[in-house]
């Protein structure tokens, strides 16, 4: 029944002042997006300047940065554009037919707009079968159990397509967020070492 972000400064000042200062370093916030992010930062500094307090700043991600918090990737992680590329690249080199099950008709050669399509597309659908903490051959085992499943080539595909996608990264020295993190729940996850607020 309160804005949200006043709220939440409010329980900020409340558990981290501490004498004159209201001291954050210890303190990871996460926020819903970027602007929320921005926006709190400033309430923070306002609130704090009005009561006359020195604010030690906090280390504000996004909710999607959230994972990374509890594991190290073992390379350092692709930006979406290097993911873009990698898939790209991947798709391009794997045999004819196994593309065959993906698509109807191969994209020309040197249609970079075709293939970095292809690319976004296979990186959305794998995006969203990581969040599940999943890959594609987890889906193929999971579908199995259903009588009429016809789609397992397909997803065999993808995911020999997954493991060219990753030798593309690795060859460039850089890891996959989606596998990293099957990896850390695979292997335990470390707790952060700052205060998740």
């Amino acid at each position: 029944d309160e804005p949200f972000l006043g709220t939440a400064v409010n329980f900020l000042l409340d558990h981290y002042t501490s004498g004159r200062f209201v001291d954050l370093h210890q303190a990871l916030l996460v926020v819903p997006g970027s602007r929320a992010q921005r926006r709190l930062l400033e309430l923070l500094l306002l609130a704090a300047e009005k009561s006359r307090l020195t604010l030690v700043a906090p280390r504000t991600i996004t909710t999607g940065a959230l994972p990374e918090q509890f594991y190290a990737p073992r390379l350092p992680l692709a930006s979406n554009l290097q993911r873009l590329m990698a898939w790209s690249q991947a798709l391009q080199t794997i045999p004819g037919a196994h593309l065959r099950s993906l698509l109807p008709k191969r994209p020309p050669d040197g249609s970079f707009n075709a293939w970095l399509s292809l690319a976004r597309t296979i990186d959305d659908l794998y995006s969203e079968v990581g969040r599940a903490g999943l890959r594609f051959t987890d889906v193929v085992k999971a579908c199995q159990r259903f009588d009429g499943f016809v789609d397992e080539e397909r997803w065999l595909v993808l995911d020999s397509l997954r493991e060219l996608f990753r030798s593309v990264l690795a060859a460039a020295g850089f890891s996959d967020r989606e596998e990293e993190r099957c990896f850390a729940i695979e292997n335990g996850l470390q707790p952060p070492e700052r205060e998740i607020v």
